[in-house]
C-alpha cells in the first residue's frame, strides 16, 4: 500500500511509491511526481500535500497476529469517496482535502 503522509494513494497512475529516484547517478521524478506537481522538473510547483509529507509503502496483507481483525471487526465506514487515512503515520496538514482526488 502506498501511503502519501497518513493518505492511503489510488496506486492505478503510477508504478513505483516514491517522489524521486536516482538513474545513472541523476535524481529524476517519477510517474507520481506528475500527479501532484506542474512539470517533471524538480523545481516544480506541487501540491502543498505532497511536498509537505513523505511517501512510504506498507504490507499490504498483514497476518492474523497483526491485530488488523480485531480493529476493524466493529469498525464504522465511511462514504464513497472518503480519504482514507493512517492515524499512527506523521502527517503535515494541506490544503482542502475535499478536493484532492488522489
Amino acid at each position: 500500500v502506498c501511503m502519501l503522509g497518513n493518505r492511503t494513494l489510488k496506486n492505478h497512475q503510477f508504478d513505483k511509491c516514491n517522489k524521486t529516484e536516482v538513474i545513472d547517478n541523476m535524481t529524476v521524478t517519477t510517474q507520481l511526481w506528475s500527479l501532484f506537481c506542474d512539470g517533471s522538473h524538480l523545481n516544480a510547483t506541487c501540491n502543498e500535500y505532497f511536498a509537505s509529507n513523505n511517501v512510504t509503502e506498507l504490507q499490504g496483507i498483514p497476518g492474523l497476529t497483526s491485530g488488523v481483525i480485531s480493529e476493524n471487526m466493529w469498525s464504522t465506514y465511511g462514504p464513497l469517496g472518503m480519504l482514507v487515512e493512517k492515524s499512527n503515520l506523521p502527517s503535515l496538514e494541506g490544503g482542502d482535502p475535499t478536493q484532492d482526488i488522489y
